[in-house]
């Protein structure tokens, strides 16, 4: 019986800790204030070589052309798709998010840039609404 009761006491004082120490994180967290100093040294690092265009100037010639996109992000916070961007794709800043990738496509609302996984042929694809976008970058 001693033993059992251990066991019991146990299991009642470290369940309640582990209940107590798990917070609910994920996508309704509150993005954390960034300065507006580390969002320009990282764009700066990322477009290092590269020269700001507007929207309006690319088109099909520019497809499969490395880019990089400076974009307000979502009212309700960024949601990623269930498959998540690969390494380096998404830089999430606060209020800003910066992609990196290629630029895929362009329509009369969106951007799409694309970047690859690691396995050959495989290319996450994200749409970038049109009046989030503050910035387009593309080599010189």
């Amino acid at each position: 019986m001693n033993r059992r009761a251990w066991c019991i006491g146990l299991i009642v004082t470290v369940v309640p800790l582990a209940l107590i120490g798990c917070k609910k994180t994920g996508r309704n967290a509150q993005a954390a204030p960034v300065s507006a100093e580390r969002v320009a040294s990282t764009r700066d690092a990322l477009t290092r070589e590269m020269r700001k265009v507007t929207v309006d100037k690319l088109g099909p010639s520019h497809r499969a052309t490395k880019c990089v996109v400076v974009a307000y992000a979502p009212a309700g916070g960024y949601q990623p798709d269930p498959s998540p961007p690969p390494p380096g794709m998404v830089h999430l800043l606060g209020e800003t998010i910066i992609y990196n990738g290629e630029f895929d496509s362009i329509s009369a609302d969106a951007l799409t840039v694309r970047a690859a996984y690691p396995t050959p042929g495989n290319y996450k694809r994200m749409e970038i609404p049109r009046d989030d976008i503050q910035s387009v970058h593309l080599p010189r």
